[in-house]
């Protein structure tokens, strides 16, 4: 079979998509004027030209055996808990309209959204007052499914974790933020989520964590024992589609931080809990207490934090699972597939009039403008 380079510019789809080229029929293909629909730079083999389909081949929704996933870290925060719905109500948020355009553009079955309060009502108002109705350079589209689940950001701890000598503020949550659920995660999908057996990981504590390099924490006492591993949660979702089911590994990482002697440490065992729970790592719970279930196929969303000047954990990770080839990902943010899965087109969306996502401080976020990774996988 042969195939195609395409590199959509106005899309946002990096610098090349790579699918089976369509043999010529007799009859000439009907001309398609790309750079009007801002396509640029294809590279086509004159006996497999392009027909008009190819524009709607981009919008279509997956096809039986396919899956189309993303991750976008969205940058979607209110000042209170709760006031994020009330925010997005009327269709008149400049910023949500931005991030609804590029979900649009991408049209996947499955959107894993970080750096979004965790708030159902949130998400449903999104969906309904900007995904279904068509943005400048979008399509109306639909996420009847949401999920919100538990999350450590903006937990109290009840200590002072950054030494500035108060208890409080967002740097002394569980999870950096100002209250519970502020920047963390959402899940859209236009497939039912098995609600009942999704699974969350987010009070199993460092502590108890075997091998964890908590020593180079600066922790101690009753706060060394009470911290959970993770600054935000993993969630286990599984999503069904058509006769399958394919499980949704949803992770957010924290950015290090230089004022929390914690943070590089507890990033890199955070790390090691997503590799652990696909490995089924006997120590290991939900928030139920039940021990990891059957995660094949698998596909992990969301943000690992290669930024975080903690690379060569990452990289173990990856090669723990078994996909540091097989997934693809931008300075943070990460679609890992098991190997059970395969990737078989995917690109990203990046939109220049978005603010990017670097929450509590007035640094610019390494990872520049930000983008919305998406993968097709079929299964």
């Amino acid at each position: 079979m042969q195939f195609l380079s395409v590199s959509l510019a106005a899309f946002g789809l990096g610098s090349a998509l790579i699918f089976p080229a369509t043999p010529a029929a007799e009859q000439t293909p009907k001309p398609v004027d790309y750079q009007q629909c801002g396509i640029f730079d294809i590279e086509e083999d004159p006996a497999y030209p392009f027909g008009a389909q190819l524009l709607e081949d981009l919008w279509v929704d997956s096809p039986d055996g396919k899956l189309r996933v993303a991750t976008f870290d969205v940058n979607l925060s209110a000042k209170q808990q709760g006031q994020l719905g009330a925010d997005l109500a009327g269709g008149a948020s400049t910023e949500a309209a931005q991030v609804a355009r590029a979900i649009q553009q991408a049209d996947a079955d499955v959107v894993l959204l970080t750096g979004i309060d965790a708030d159902e009502a949130a998400a449903r108002a999104l969906n309904n007052q900007y995904l279904k109705h068509a943005q400048d350079g979008g399509r109306a589209v639909d996420y009847p499914y949401v999920y919100a689940g538990p999350t450590n950001k903006g937990t109290p701890s009840g200590a002072d974790l950054d030494n500035d000598q108060v208890v409080g503020g967002p740097a002394d949550a569980w999870g950096y933020g100002e209250f519970p659920g502020q920047g963390a995660m959402v899940l859209l999908s236009k497939h039912p989520i098995d609600t009942q057996h999704v699974q969350t990981v987010t009070k199993q504590r460092w502590s108890q964590m075997p091998g964890n390099t908590m020593p180079q924490s600066g922790l101690n006492g009753t706060i060394a024992e009470a911290m959970p591993v993770m600054e935000s949660g993993l969630w286990d979702v599984p999503i069904k589609v058509g006769g399958s089911t394919v499980r949704v590994i949803a992770v957010q990482t924290d950015q290090v931080r230089e004022e929390l002697t914690h943070s590089a440490p507890r990033h890199s065992d955070q790390l090691r809990i997503v590799g652990d729970w696909l490995s089924a790592a006997d120590y290991l719970q939900d928030d139920r207490g039940a021990a990891p279930g059957n995660h094949q196929p698998y596909v992990v969303l969301g943000e690992l934090g290669r930024n975080h000047g903690n690379n060569q954990a990452v990289d173990d990770m990856l090669e723990n699972l078994g996909v540091a080839e097989q997934g693809i990902h931008d300075d943070t943010n990460y679609i890992l597939p098991a190997d059970t899965l395969e990737i078989a087109r995917h690109g990203s969306i990046r939109d220049q009039e978005m603010t990017p996502s670097n929450p509590g401080t007035e640094q610019p976020n390494l990872s520049g403008t930000p983008e919305l990774l998406w993968s097709d996988l079929t299964y």
